[in-house]
């Protein structure tokens, strides 16, 4: 196929084992309002009937592109990138779906836009499980947007709700092969050093979340990538005090929604080797070792140095926690 000839959007679903639930992807990406699109369907080495399913949709934008080696959702994204012969990329988990105008929408913004960099329009997404639905859109915009990613301060941050465009990058843009989870954040975090990043207001994809049947294990290897990504990025964290501080603050808030009690000492304890001239670590260490509402009280206290008043009452409450309690140990 000549350049002429390229589809405008190559649209990116990677899957494993997911025979039962590829094809309702597929049929919400056939009924997109926009149409000049191919759809690269990437099979991780599914061990089900996946590409029997896949092969019975009759539609000539389909391509079925399976692989040697299960190397997980990264690898199987970067693989259609390489395969893939549109002006942008757009990606989607094979147990999500997209409301018909996902497309056309999010393309009117490259379209639209006056930034000269723009590389990513993002867009809002509703989250569905056994506990029933929720609704999340985007909640920033701009062309300097890494350290807002570094700090988890933007919703919506998932693969299936990204689209993007190849000529924004000198090289392609691949996802970090090594992280097991995460791999979406990293991959957003890293194109918002080197492009802008937009958004749509709107819920243009549909997020299944029942337990046990994810592409990755979100609980198994998040921490683990977290870690990972820091490490990717400390370089310019600890160039950064505040930054340094306010990442840490971040993770040990994430660690605690997780009850990762083990993590919240360790990267306490982190922050008390980066700070060890900073009262703030000392608190968070208290909090790791005297139990929840201590870490939260602890967490809190950073939150409001510009408040003194407030940041005394919440340390007093602290030490009161300190001289009542014994250690988790």
């Amino acid at each position: 196929m000549s350049l002429a000839e390229s589809p405008r959007v190559s649209v990116i679903i990677p899957t494993y084992k997911r025979a039962h639930m590829v094809a309702r992807a597929i049929n919400s990406v056939l009924a997109q309002t926009f149409a000049d699109f191919e759809l690269l369907v990437i099979d991780d080495c599914s061990e089900d009937n996946t590409e029997e399913v896949v092969k019975g949709i009759e539609d000539a934008r389909i391509r079925y592109l399976p692989r040697s080696v299960n190397q997980g959702a990264s690898a199987a994204r970067n693989t259609g990138i390489h395969a893939a012969r549109g002006e942008y990329f757009a990606f989607l988990d094979s147990d999500d779906q997209w409301i018909p105008t996902k497309l056309e929408t999010q393309l009117k913004v490259f379209q639209d836009t006056d930034w000269p960099n723009l590389g990513i329009v993002m867009c809002g997404y509703i989250s569905q499980d056994e506990e029933g639905t929720e609704e999340a859109l985007p909640s920033a915009r701009g062309g300097n947007l890494y350290e807002a990613f570094l700090l988890h301060q933007i919703g919506c941050v998932t693969a299936s709700v990204i689209l993007t465009r190849r000529s924004a990058w000198s090289q392609p843009l691949l996802f970090d092969e090594d992280l097991a989870c995460g791999e979406d954040w990293d991959y957003l975090t890293r194109a918002s050093q080197r492009a802008q990043v937009d958004y749509v207001s709107q819920p243009l994809v549909l997020l299944d979340r029942c337990k046990g049947d994810h592409l990755t294990d979100l609980k198994g290897a998040l921490m683990e990538s977290w870690r990972r990504i820091r490490e990717k990025n400390y370089s310019y964290l600890r160039s950064r005090p505040r930054l340094l501080m306010l990442y840490h603050q971040s993770t040990l808030r994430r660690h605690h929604l997780y009850r990762h009690r083990d993590r919240i000492r360790r990267d306490a304890l982190q922050a008390l080797l980066d700070f060890p001239y900073h009262p703030i670590p000392y608190l968070w260490v208290l909090g790791a070792l005297f139990g929840s509402l201590t870490l939260r009280l602890a967490l809190r206290v950073f939150s409001l140095e510009d408040k003194p008043a407030e940041a005394i009452e919440t340390l007093y409450r602290v030490a009161s926690r300190f001289l009542c309690r014994r250690p988790h140990l």
